[in-house]
């Protein structure tokens, strides 16, 4: 396994800092999505309820971690695990993965996966802007979890937009800054199958998937914490 640099360590624990100092233990049982997402320039009230002809899809699912990150793991892509959710009406199975649960990839073989912009979540999928992983990767994931079958694939996952310190993640749908430490959603994420992983237009299948929050929900500040993943998603073709 690859290991993660200094700097990216600090950086990360500098992220859980700023996660959990607005994630008290009296929050933890109502979490609001980051502000970042929450309170931004779009009006995203009605986002997430599917238009047209579609009408599979769920707002605000939450999945939580189950394992206790702390210490060394907070800078490590495989400790977190892999929490998995399946979309509607026969769609793939989606992994969530690497720090915070935030990198996001199919499961089911002969997905694709890339983002569009937020706007255009609610959009028909022949005007959405699609841009693939596929031909926009980096180097990062390349850890080799034990038990994952595939492994993480840096041609297939997105999480992390561009680079951190020395690594580059390639195309990811957020980032995040030393100003606030919040997870900043840029885009939004579409998955299809048919066509190929650098052309969507020749889908037969596609779903738009949304973030509102990654959070860290732990005792305090610097402790042990599980991750929490909120989105949206909706049949899109």
């Amino acid at each position: 396994m690859k290991e993660i640099s200094k700097f990216n360590k600090l950086m990360v624990l500098l992220f859980l800092a700023g996660i959990m100092a607005i994630t008290s233990c009296e929050q933890q049982e109502e979490i609001n999505p980051s502000p970042n997402v929450e309170d931004g320039s779009l009006n995203l009230e009605g986002i997430g309820q599917s238009s047209g002809i579609f009408s599979c899809g769920s707002d605000n699912v939450t999945l939580n971690g189950t394992i206790q990150l702390s210490g060394p793991a907070l800078g490590q892509y495989c400790p977190a695990g892999r929490l998995s959710f399946t979309f509607c009406g026969g769609g793939p199975n989606m992994a969530f993965e690497g720090q915070f649960n935030s990198f996001i990839r199919p499961l089911t073989g002969g997905w694709f996966i890339g983002t569009i912009p937020l706007s255009q979540y609610n959009n028909s999928w022949s005007s959405m802007n699609i841009t693939p992983k596929a031909g926009n990767v980096g180097a990062e994931p390349s850890e080799n979890c034990s038990g994952y079958n595939p492994n993480p694939t840096p041609g297939n996952v997105v999480g992390f937009d561009g680079t951190l310190g020395s690594d580059n993640f390639g195309l990811g749908y957020y980032d995040y800054s030393l100003g606030n430490n919040i997870p900043n959603v840029t885009k939004a994420i579409v998955v299809w199958k048919g066509g190929t992983p650098t052309d969507p237009a020749g889908a037969t299948d596609g779903y738009a998937i949304r973030v509102d929050a990654l959070n860290a929900i732990g005792p305090r500040p610097g402790g042990p914490f599980t991750s929490q993943v909120i989105f949206d998603y909706r049949e899109a073709l």
